[in-house]
């Protein structure tokens, strides 16, 4: 049921899933994707609500790429297990490294689609994942140097926005 002021929208039952907005949702959110971090084998796993972080780590980048695809392929497996769908529009990758570190690779990790991650005869036409030098994670504008300064500059954005407009 929905209410907007003073009025009700007619009675549903829910038979499965969470209510959007409900009491207990963020809750049984968290139940549901408890074992997401189970997913994969090399990497780490960092969950805050529904934003999801997979960290590899590696002194060679080939490796570390091979690592990122092999964990990114297992966690869209458990997702579509699970009846959950990983958004591979929203998914970026950052390249956090020294700047020292002059890498001339770029980074290839395939957002493998259901029929392409069970099926390995099937042509895969799967998208690359989006790399970006900077993105927004649980509220911390994190940069591929992991300097400061991107996430002052965007809190310094937010406040020009609330005392001009």
């Amino acid at each position: 049921m929905v209410k907007i002021q003073n009025e009700f929208s007619t009675r549903v039952p829910s038979v499965q899933g969470t209510a959007q907005g409900s009491i207990v949702g963020p809750t049984e959110y968290l139940l549901y994707v408890n074992d997401m971090t189970k997913a994969i084998d090399t990497g780490s796993v960092y969950q805050f609500a529904d934003d999801t972080c997979i960290l590899v780590a590696n002194k060679n980048i080939q490796s570390a790429q091979e690592s990122l695809q092999k964990s990114f392929d297992q966690m869209c497996k458990w997702a579509h297990d699970v009846g959950l769908v990983i958004n591979a529009s929203k998914t970026k990758i950052v390249h956090i490294h020294s700047s020292q570190n002059k890498c001339t690779i770029t980074l290839k990790v395939i957002a493998h689609e259901h029929t392409c991650l069970h099926n390995p005869l099937v042509a895969c036409k799967c998208p690359l994942l989006e790399v970006v030098d900077k993105h927004m994670y649980i509220g911390l504008m994190v940069d591929s140097r992991f300097c400061w300064g991107p996430h002052i500059d965007y809190v310094l954005m937010q406040q020009i926005k609330i005392y001009s407009g």
